[in-house]
């Protein structure tokens, strides 16, 4: 059994140091693509770390744009450059941590062989509001003045945008997932062979949150999709966009999750929840 963990970060070295030592059992490799805006000297910290590889093509990620995709996707072909085989890879960020041991995450990956894990909603039928996520057209990666304006302009006077395959199954949720390499190689392969496609994703709000989703359940592959991504995120009651911190007095409800990862985490703001974690649950 062989893991790859894919964190896509700009936040704490020292963070992400503690995740990766409580996973690096031999068995884990990590592939870090940290944010082309931030310096790699300040996570020079990591780089002698066994089983720890530096994502060479970085790409500034902004919030909702496709550079967050396009950060995943370079980790994945240079994955594949590497010539390592591994049975899963799962997708994180800087601020998230494991909740369940080393060796659970292994015997998890181990009895579940021949599944995907991700999950997803049907636009037509659970998520209405990702339809305007395609149907409109975002500036996010566009760095230039007024951009957010020119949007509304631009949307005002243009017809609807048309997703390039209308006979696709559209959903999507959230970013992260626990797929098998072949799988998550999959959809890296549809997009390098599609430029259309490409071009028509960086302009989506957020595609991250469902190019996988999508490109997956119009694939071979559907079959094999449990729509559980097994990791636990705090959301604030009544909904919102960004997940809060989890703090010391989230204990409990750690414990009691099934998940293998949680988020979102931050030692600054409170490092007592990582030793509660640690102590009880890593061991």
């Amino acid at each position: 059994m062989r893991l790859a963990v894919i964190i896509i970060t700009y936040t704490s070295a020292a963070q992400i140091r503690r995740f990766i030592e409580k996973l690096n059992n031999g068995y884990f490799d990590f592939y870090i693509h940290l944010d082309l805006k931030v310096d790699l000297a300040t996570h020079a910290v990591l780089m002698n770390m066994p089983n720890v590889f530096f994502v060479q093509n970085r790409v500034g990620v902004n919030w909702g744009g496709y550079t967050t995709m396009e950060a995943t996707l370079n980790s994945l072909r240079e994955l594949k450059q590497s010539g390592r085989k591994y049975d899963f890879v799962h997708l994180v960020t800087g601020q998230d941590y494991p909740i369940k041991a080393p060796q659970y995450i292994m015997d998890f990956c181990e009895h579940n062989k021949g599944k995907e894990f991700i999950n997803y909603k049907f636009y037509k039928t659970e998520w209405n509001e990702g339809m305007l996520r395609i149907e409109r057209y975002y500036f996010n990666d566009i760095k230039m003045k007024g951009r957010f304006r020119i949007a509304e302009f631009v949307n005002s006077v243009m017809p609807k945008r048309k997703f390039p395959y209308p006979d696709w199954v559209l959903c999507g949720n959230e970013t992260f997932w626990s797929l098998s390499q072949e799988c998550a190689q999959y959809v890296v392969d549809v997009i390098d062979n599609d430029k259309k496609l490409e071009n028509y994703l960086r302009l989506c709000w957020a595609p991250d949150e469902f190019v996988f989703q999508t490109v997956l359940m119009n694939s071979p592959f559907k079959d094999r999709i449990v729509n559980n991504n097994y990791r636990f995120i705090n959301w604030p009651e009544g909904g919102g966009v960004r997940p809060n911190f989890f703090m010391t007095g989230d204990f409990e409800r750690i414990r009691a999750s099934e998940a293998l990862f949680a988020r979102k985490f931050d030692m600054a703001k409170d490092h007592v929840i990582f030793d509660l974690i640690d102590e009880n649950l890593l061991k």
